[in-house]
């Protein structure tokens, strides 16, 4: 069982007549033919509904109807708190979400510290979308920056702690850029550009990975930790262009970029672009034909090549598209300031003897997952024109869906297929390589099989707007 296989080189030795030997070492011109048909029937693993946990009652913190506040909670005689997307508020967070927070479009109240009552050492409440899956954190700063107001990247970390960590799949999407099922990731941390200022307010999210298992956990074996901190940039460079700030959140795979060792940062990232608003400052540090592509992923265009995103049907503002995309940076930081750890306890658990405030939303994150690597299969064929081909065994394709997503939406348009390229590289001379997709895929030379992309949509059952998912996971190569 294979997941890489090396193209060959054609070494040619040439003899001139006056005895001069010249050896020359040339690739192949590499041929590809893509079967792109129906997709067999997807095969959907049924999962049970999650048990119904008791909300622990709560008369202390704010749980109601966020869309109606003008101002947050806040105790009599303490200074007002703008919400996030009001006009008399501070935001360093991209436009492109500033209305992105209403539940008729998936949001709900997941947490918060705001009250009527007591002052809170923080300030933050959380949102969960049930459509895409996406958790996402508003922290509120409100003053004593003054003297480190050098520090200009917003440095973040969710992680799962708690002896059954290691045991939860719940940050493999946040965690990972090509998911492998069997490594469960325990933390995922993003950075950008948005400086440290009194009063105002910092958005930071990401996706979560449907894990049916997390009910079984109690607080004490499995629980989250949001981090925050503020770091000091030296140079920049996005694919080679000099940068005075990044252009959108990136985060590296398996690094822990909050980390206040990890000073520099060098080689290929994700960046995640959400938005019109940032793909105009993503584009510039792009090749014409990435920043073309990239472009019409933003519009919708699913049949683009990219790996890991999702869209919704309509550009309407405040429902911004999200795609990664692959960039290379060369970045220097030092200096961590203002860093806030916060535990708090995660939805889909029995949550009702934490102490302190506890998720309002109470059942299993995450729209869905696959129950283990796909399967593609490899052999040697007859055909002298394509001697290597690739098959996707469609039924190793098992889905996962959340039964809460489930109640709400439904799933259509469910589309699987390989992803190859001529190396295992993503990125060459910084633009994006060439991606061959398709359930079968033949060439006159071995491909590296990169993993199993999988796309649908989610057609909220109430109208809202449909979301198209792409995802894509690691693969299992058997050669037969």
């Amino acid at each position: 069982m294979y997941n890489r296989l090396f193209p060959f080189l054609f070494v040619a030795a040439l003899v001139s007549c006056d005895n001069e030997n010249e050896n020359e070492v040339k690739d192949p011109v590499l041929n590809v033919h893509v079967e792109t048909g129906p997709a067999e029937n997807a095969v959907i693993v049924t999962v049970a509904d999650p048990p119904t946990f008791p909300v622990k009652p709560d008369d202390m913190f704010f749980h109601g109807d966020w869309e109606a506040l003008e101002t947050m909670p806040v105790p009599d005689g303490s200074p007002a708190i703008p919400t996030p997307w009001s006009d008399g508020t501070h935001r360093k967070f991209s436009d492109d979400i500033r209305y992105d927070y209403k539940k008729s479009d998936g949001w709900e109240w997941a947490t918060g510290s705001f009250s009527n009552t007591v002052s809170a050492a923080h300030n933050y409440f959380m949102l969960y979308n049930v459509y895409r899956g996406v958790l996402r954190f508003y922290y509120y700063i409100d003053n004593g920056t003054q003297n480190v107001r050098d520090h200009q990247l917003l440095a973040y970390r969710l992680a799962t702690q708690g002896p059954s960590a290691g045991d939860c799949a719940l940050l493999n999407f946040a965690g990972q850029d090509i998911v492998d099922v069997d490594t469960h990731s325990r933390f995922a941390s993003k950075l950008e550009s948005w400086p440290i200022d009194d009063k105002s307010w910092y958005v930071m999210e990401f996706e979560m990975a449907f894990d049916p298992t997390l009910p079984a956990y109690m607080f004490e074996d499995l629980w989250a930790n949001w981090s925050v901190a503020f770091q000091k940039m030296g140079s920049l460079r996005i694919n080679n262009v000099a940068a005075e700030k990044l252009p959108s959140a990136f985060q590296q795979s398996g690094i822990d970029i909050f980390d206040g060792l990890v000073w520099n940062v060098a080689g290929e990232v994700d960046l995640i672009v959400s938005g019109k608003d940032e793909y105009d400052d993503v584009a510039p540090m792009l090749s014409s034909a990435d920043a073309a592509t990239l472009s019409q992923v933003i519009r919708g265009n699913l049949d683009s090549p990219f790996l890991n995103g999702y869209i919704p049907d309509t550009n309407r503002d405040g429902y911004p598209t999200t795609v990664h995309w692959r960039a290379y940076v060369n970045l220097s930081k030092t200096s961590n300031v203002g860093v806030v750890p916060l535990n708090f306890a995660l939805p889909g658990q029995d949550n009702s003897a934490v102490p302190g405030t506890t998720p309002r939303y109470n059942v299993p994150m995450g729209v869905f997952n696959l129950d283990r690597r796909p399967l593609v299969r490899y052999a040697q064929t007859s055909d002298p024109a394509f001697p290597h081909a690739y098959r996707l065994d469609a039924k190793t394709v098992r889905y996962m869906f959340n039964p809460i997503l489930l109640k709400r939406a439904d799933v259509t348009n469910i589309r699987q297929e390989i992803v190859a390229t001529e190396s295992s590289d993503l990125i060459k001379d910084f633009s994006q390589t060439k991606f061959y997709r398709g359930q079968m895929i033949s060439s006159n030379a071995p491909l590296t099989i990169q993993g199993v992309r999988v796309s649908f949509d989610v057609v909220p059952k109430d109208g809202g707007p449909v979301i198209s998912v792409v995802k894509t996971f690691k693969a299992d190569v058997a050669i037969n």
